[in-house]
């Protein structure tokens, strides 16, 4: 009875474990071509100081500085969209370095995902959501990396909505 039973436990976590996911290798190339993105890229902090001399009626915002914000947000929208390019659902948010530091980062524990656009109705396990583009924003450079706490990326939704 004993041994049945030892048998039994160890056929569970065998299964267990061989049945969670592995994240798809990144090709050395995507991943070299993503370290230089990601340490060109401005910040999403430095990119609201530039979007704040686009308001109207920004205080002490010159021609020059006001062209410069307009150069360096075409950049980092048109960065946004290389960014996402290169990112692949199966892959690890870890095979990435920096990616993190390019976000905002929002963690739900298994509740409804009302992200998803596959299925919204099933409880998720609990995912973490990474916000990449500039908030009040949407369109293809505005999206939200959806990946698990194993860091494996299950979608990439374009935001759709303002906040």
């Amino acid at each position: 009875m004993r041994t049945i039973f030892l048998i039994t436990i160890i056929s569970v976590s065998f299964f267990q474990t061989s049945s969670a996911t592995e994240p798809i290798a990144v090709p050395a190339t995507t991943a070299k071509e993503m370290e230089q993105l990601l340490t060109s890229m401005i910040s999403p902090t430095e990119a609201w100081k530039h979007r704040h001399f686009l308001y109207p009626g920004a205080p002490n915002a010159d021609k020059a500085e006001v062209e410069e914000a307009k150069k360096q947000l075409t950049k980092y929208h048109d960065d946004c969209l290389k960014l996402r390019a290169l990112l692949k659902v199966g892959t690890s948010v870890l095979a990435y370095p920096g990616l993190i530091a390019h976000g905002e980062i929002t963690y739900y524990p298994s509740q409804i995902n009302y992200f998803s656009a596959t299925d919204n109705k099933t409880p998720s396990v609990p995912v973490y959501h990474l916000y990449v583009g500039l908030k009040p924003s949407r369109g293809p450079q505005n999206f939200n990396i959806i990946f698990g706490t194993d860091g494996v990326i299950h979608e990439i939704l374009t935001v759709e909505s303002k906040y």
